[in-house]
């Protein structure tokens, strides 16, 4: 017997698998910003810095995808608006105001923007092909 619809499981296995997707896109982000930088580090040092960030990003992805992105989806998908552009805008949409309100400067909004966009990418993908 089926207890949930199609629709909530895939919505509650975007919301637990999706902002993984942090964990490998921010690794590669800070090995290539490391290896690009010009300056000589140690790549071991960087994989646990950007390890350390993604651990605290997923703290912050998993309440901010139940509470902002769940909400947004339904949304979206009643108005049929529902396609893989409209949810990273909405993700960038949601983490715009938040990081103001919180006085970050702007390069770090940016960066928020991004790992929105990317926790944004991973629900897409677990919700379109799980």
């Amino acid at each position: 017997m089926k207890t949930f619809s199609i629709t909530t499981r895939k919505n509650v296995a975007a919301v637990f698998l999706g902002p993984l997707l942090l964990v490998p896109v921010m690794t590669l982000t800070y090995v290539f910003l490391a290896l690009f930088n010009g300056s000589p580090t140690n790549l071991i040092d960087v994989v646990g810095v950007s390890l350390f960030f993604s651990l605290w990003g997923l703290i912050i992805a998993y309440p901010a995808a139940l509470f902002l992105g769940v909400p947004s989806i339904l949304l979206l998908k009643r108005y049929k608006k529902l396609n893989y552009f409209s949810v990273v805008l909405s993700g960038v949409a949601w983490s715009i105001p938040i990081a103001l309100n919180f006085g970050i400067d702007t390069s770090s909004t940016i960066f928020v923007s991004y790992c929105a966009a990317i926790v944004a990418t991973g629900c897409w993908l677990v919700y379109r092909y799980v």
